[in-house]
Parts: structure tokens; C-alpha cells; sequence
């Protein structure tokens, strides 16, 4: 890798993500008004965050420890965007009995949790080591393609 690898417009982008994301996690604290659909789109926003920072500092000073952490915060960034549109979708508004929502907020969430918790463990090397070039993909970017085919059919059922 070159030395002016950390130095690409694409690794300042995500410093720049991260400021935007925490610009936008403090406008969302100042007008509060809570409940669950803000606490969990907060919790994405500041997932978001962590993640593009995370990201910055991997990139930036070359360190496969923050690429860990970085995976990680992935994991919980596109965990917590998923659950949101489940949650958008489920209704949470409508008036239904306790055992009821609980059972079906439980099928509606398998999926996303499922993703996490597969993304958080299976971690990829850093995009700076050389990889074999015998075209094995590791499982991480099978469960990433998942995760977004998962968004992109949650992001077709809202428009519907």
C-alpha cells in the first residue's frame, strides 16, 4: 500500500460522515420528544456515527484493531437502521394487546438480529492486507449482501 493511502478524499469522507451524523444526533436531542421510534432512529443515528468515525481512524492510521471496531459498529449501524424500518412497518402506533405485539415485534426482529449478530462475529481482514486471489469471499460479505437485500426489501415495503 502507498503512504498516501489514509490520505484519499474516500478516508475523509467518513470523517466527514461522522461529523454529520453527530451534527444530526445533537439536532435530534434538542427538539426531544421521545418514544420508540426516536430512541431507536437516535440509537441509528449515533450507530452511524461511531461506525464512520470508526472507519476514519482505521483507514487513517492503518490499524486493524479499529478495523474490528469499525466492523463491529457496522453491525450495530445497519442492525439498528433494519429494526427501525421493521418498527416502521410493524405500526407500533396501533392498539393491540401486550402478548400479541410482543410475539409479532419478536418474528418482525428474528431477521435483523440475526444480521447483527453474524456480522459482529464474522470480520473481515482490513481492506490494506492483500487478500488470496483464489476469489473466496469470507462469509462476512455474504451476511452484508443479506443485510442489504433485507434493507432494500423493507425500503420497498415502506414505499408501498
Amino acid at each position: 500500500m502507498t503512504s498516501t493511502f489514509p490520505l484519499s478524499p474516500a478516508t475523509w469522507s467518513y470523517g466527514v460522515a461522522a461529523l454529520t451524523f453527530l451534527a444530526f444526533a445533537a439536532r435530534m436531542l434538542m427538539g426531544w420528544r421521545g418514544g420508540m421510534r426516536a430512541s431507536l432512529m437516535f440509537a441509528a443515528i449515533v450507530a452511524s456515527s461511531m461506525w464512520a468515525g470508526s472507519v476514519w481512524a482505521a483507514l487513517t492510521f492503518v490499524c486493524a484493531d479499529w478495523w474490528r471496531i469499525a466492523c463491529i459498529a457496522d453491525a450495530l449501524r445497519v442492525g439498528a437502521w433494519l429494526l427501525f424500518m421493521t418498527l416502521l412497518l410493524e405500526g407500533w402506533g396501533q392498539t393491540v394487546n401486550q402478548g400479541e405485539s410482543f410475539r409479532r415485534l419478536t418474528r418482525l426482529f428474528a431477521v435483523p438480529l440475526m444480521l447483527i449478530a453474524a456480522s459482529t462475529f464474522l470480520i473481515p481482514e482490513p481492506p490494506w492486507i492483500n487478500t488470496p486471489a483464489d476469489g473466496s469471499a469470507p462469509l462476512a460479505y455474504y451476511v452484508w449482501l443479506g443485510s442489504s437485500v433485507f434493507g432494500l426489501a423493507l425500503a420497498e415495503q415502506l414505499y408501498r
